[in-house]
């Protein structure tokens, strides 16, 4: 619910709960969960500083469930706007990254500054982790860098697709055009060949978490693909994400990555 706060942490509870039950060592949701994500500044109007009460909350969600949460929002720092991802620890801490390749689309639609391009990495339970949000992963060189620093397995919150005009509704599939249009949409949220391609070539995994939504004051249609794919290729949960908006809906799915190690391997549900 892009502007809704409380409503957005009310609604990653019971999908943490449900993860750590299911076995889950962390649990990652989309780019700017927390806030929302829109093109008419609704998510932005609700950003909140790294010490505000709902990633206490998060803080305190992910300690009585002994994991990790990965939770995005818009952040603000004094008079400076920035989209960020914050992983909490179950014992408290925070490490938190800030989005840099703010595309053109934003810079026109928010008004968000980027954070520096470094990746900072961090440790969870024998596994090494960097966060690139939606399109940090397209820096160029990003993947060559983090692989060469012997990243596990990179996070990546994402909120795709685009504006409510890239949605349908099931009346469009009435529509010869519009049903045309929807199955060549369809199609682009199922491909994982690059991000497949990218594990088997530098030995790095990945866990990409797309927000899932449609609401009409937010202008903004997310269609929630979601996927784990271990160092080794291996397609390992999928959410294909759905073009139909009576369809959306928040889903989990459990996957399991390797580290460098066969012996280190943890369960990552998104």
């Amino acid at each position: 619910m892009a502007g809704d706060v409380t409503e957005n942490v009310n609604r990653m509870e019971p999908l943490i709960v449900e993860a750590r039950r299911r076995g889950a060592d962390l649990v990652q949701f989309s780019e700017c969960g927390v806030t929302g994500y829109d093109l008419k500044n609704v998510g932005v109007n609700a950003a909140i500083p790294q010490d505000h009460p709902s990633l206490d909350r998060i803080a305190s969600i992910a300690r009585a469930n002994d994991l990790m949460v990965v939770a995005g929002y818009y952040e603000r720092a004094g008079t400076v706007l920035y989209n960020s991802a914050t992983a909490v620890y179950p014992d408290g801490r925070r490490f938190t990254q800030r989005k840099h390749n703010i595309i053109e689309f934003e810079k026109q639609n928010t008004p968000t500054q980027p954070g520096r391009r470094d990746r900072d990495l961090f440790k969870f339970r024998g596994l090494t982790f960097a966060i690139l949000i939606c399109a940090d992963s397209g820096m160029p060189g990003i993947y060559e860098e983090l692989a060469a620093k012997r990243v596990d397995a990179v996070l990546g919150p994402t909120a795709g697709l685009g504006s409510i005009e890239n949605g349908f509704r099931l009346k469009d599939l009435n529509t010869p055009d519009r049903r045309d249009a929807y199955f060549r949409a369809a199609e682009t949220v199922l491909s994982l060949s690059s991000a497949a391609l990218c594990a088997l070539q530098l030995d790095m995994g990945s866990v990409y978490c797309n927000q899932a939504g449609w609401i009409e004051s937010a202008g903004y249609f997310q269609p929630g693909r979601s996927s784990v794919i271990d160092r080794t290729g291996h397609l390992s949960a999928l959410i294909p994400g759905q073009m139909l908006a009576e369809f959306l809906r928040p889903e989990l799915a459990l996957g399991i990555l390797h580290g460098n190690s066969d012996a280190d391997s943890q369960r990552f549900p998104r």
